[in-house]
């Protein structure tokens, strides 16, 4: 994964990954083809910099899961903050 940063090609999919492992010292790395399928089925609330408050309002809207965000309107989601 060069230019990556480590577990991810981003420093939000590798602080996600990290807390996704329940092993001591594991590792899960996740390749940049792989991010859409391996973050859509995950919570809101596992997204890194997501709190209970924006996971609430994600909620509120009927949004559960991180790849359902990618499908909802974006003006309605910047008005559920």
């Amino acid at each position: 994964m060069s230019g990556s940063a480590p577990g991810g090609p981003s420093i939000t999919v590798a602080a996600t990954a990290s807390g996704q492992i329940n092993a001591r010292g594991g590792v899960l790395a996740v390749a940049p083809d792989q991010v859409t399928d391996w973050l859509g089925p995950l919570p809101v609330d596992a997204l890194h910099g997501i709190g209970p408050g924006q996971a609430a309002a994600l909620h509120d809207y009927g949004i559960h899961r991180i790849g359902r965000t990618w499908h909802g309107d974006a003006d309605s989601l910047s008005e559920a903050h």
